[in-house]
């Protein structure tokens, strides 16, 4: 049993999903057994524990589907647009944008008198609700992820474009790692 060989585990973080197949690729070639590549989203995920991941692009759409076809909930100014094509693509994508840099729709929307914010955030409240126990926005799971960190850590990581990964790095790892 002692002369086993025990594969070292080894991290590779990607910023889009190009980076993630070029390096699978890679790490097929080399027939890198342990290597895993992550996201910055699934990286804060796994450290941040449990069965938690990212909101997913399709169960997003999926979900603001549902919601803007139910006639009982109100959206205000959306109301006259929540029927038009691409409505349910814009939507999921102006609220990964939202969620990705860190913005409260809700705190924003209290403080203001833009009807249109507003309703923004109810849309954003009504999603979340209904979009399953394990997903979570990104800053929800980078602050799991941090409050994880005295137990949790990887190690042996590498970054596809540092500069494009720093701020998680920074939040996560420290400014003496980035």
């Amino acid at each position: 049993m002692a002369d086993r060989l025990m594969i070292e585990r080894h991290t590779y973080l990607v910023t889009s999903r190009l980076a993630r197949n070029h390096a699978l690729l890679e790490a097929a070639r080399a027939q890198a057994h342990g290597r895993q590549i992550l996201s910055p989203a699934q990286a804060a995920a796994r450290l941040a524990g449990g069965f938690l991941q990212a909101i997913e692009r399709e169960t997003l759409k999926e979900v603001l589907h549902e919601v803007l076809q139910e006639e009982a909930l109100d959206l205000g100014e959306l109301n006259a647009i929540r029927d038009l094509p691409g409505m349910v693509r814009a939507a999921a994508r102006t609220l990964q944008r939202v969620w990705v840099a860190g913005i409260d729709l809700g705190a924003m929307a209290e403080g203001s008198d833009e009807q249109r914010l507003t309703d923004l955030a109810q849309l954003e409240s009504t999603v979340c609700e209904r979009l399953p126990a394990s997903m979570r926005r990104s800053k929800e799971l980078v602050d799991l992820a941090i409050g994880q960190l005295g137990a949790r850590r990887f190690t042996n990581v590498e970054y596809a474009r540092k500069e494009a990964v720093r701020p998680v790095i920074v939040t996560i790892q420290g400014d003496e790692h980035a």
